[in-house]
């Protein structure tokens, strides 16, 4: 209650609070009403009335705006928990459903293992089985080996009985081979310096119709004749001396032979010129030049193959 002539109450700030908002109007309109019947005498007290009227309006006013806001809390609080209960839920089913799941790939996979290992056991039996078909062929493989064996001996002795006076035979039909062919290397040596000594009396002695035997080698192993080059003005032999004589001079090193000199090789191309289908027609100089060209470079168809 408010004591009108000292404008103070008894009633704390605390109990105001806890008051209702019809306890609060009561008291309110009580006070209203005791300063509207207070004498004159209390106009003193009035201002005081007023303001203490006036906090208790604002401390209603605070009351009824903080009620507001504790509703619009307690209404946020109970969404959010509503909410919450939703996620826990939702998670507590979708952890049954990844158990279920983990379970069914458990058993799957236990399925699998079970199937597999009884798979291997199968093929375990099969292999084994088969290995004990080996072994009875094996053994009996053994037993023909040892047969064929005693009668590869057997046949051994018997035709090496038979076969004992054809291979006596036979190495004396070597030492004889061996006595042939020392006679037959003799013959190649003698035969060797024979073909030394008449190339030697050649050279010496050369004969103007008969050729060096190497030169001929060389013609039959590494040349074949070519027809006249006809493009120019007069016919002519298409290959000169020098050309050929440095492809024979590269034979002879490779045949291990010693080569005779250039004029000693153009004589016998010359003859072979003269004795071949084309003929030798040859000058004595430049000035005299012919199809087979003049003596200090001759021509010759020949071509290096």
């Amino acid at each position: 209650m408010i004591d009108i002539a000292t404008g103070k109450t008894d009633v704390s700030d605390h109990a105001l609070r806890r008051m209702k908002k019809e306890c609060v109007v009561e008291l309110f309109r009580e006070t209203e009403s005791k300063l509207h019947g207070a004498t004159a005498g209390h106009n003193m007290f009035e201002s005081a009335t007023l303001t203490e009227i006036q906090e208790l309006n604002d401390k209603i006013d605070d009351f009824l705006i903080q009620e507001d806001m504790n509703k619009k809390t307690i209404q946020e609080l109970n969404e959010s928990n509503k909410k919450l209960m939703e996620k826990v839920n939702f998670y507590v089913k979708q952890k049954e459903s990844t158990k279920r799941k983990d379970n069914k790939i458990n058993d799957y996979f236990d399925k699998g293992l079970m199937e597999k290992i009884q798979c291997l056991e199968k093929q375990n039996k099969e292999l084994i089985e088969e290995c004990k078909n080996k072994n009875e062929t094996n053994e009996k493989l053994e037993e023909d080996l040892v047969e064929c064996k005693a009668q590869m001996e057997e046949n051994y002795k018997h035709h090496y009985d038979q076969l004992e006076p054809v291979l006596l035979e036979n190495e004396k039909l070597k030492k004889e081979n061996k006595r042939f062919r020392s006679k037959m290397m003799g013959f190649q040596k003698l035969l060797m310096n024979t073909n030394e000594e008449f190339e030697s009396i050649l050279r010496q002695h050369p004969n103007p119709n008969v050729m060096l035997p190497m030169v001929q080698d060389w013609i039959t192993d590494c040349c074949e004749e070519i027809e006249n080059d006809t493009s120019g003005v007069s016919p002519i032999a298409p290959l000169e001396l020098d050309n050929l004589y440095c492809d024979f001079k590269c034979w002879a090193q490779k045949e291990d032979l010693d080569a005779p000199k250039r004029n000693v090789f153009k004589e016998n191309l010359k003859i072979w010129q003269a004795n071949s289908r084309f003929g030798l027609d040859i000058g004595e100089k430049k000035s005299d030049s012919r199809v087979n060209g003049y003596e200090a470079k001759p021509r010759f168809n020949l071509e290096v193959v």
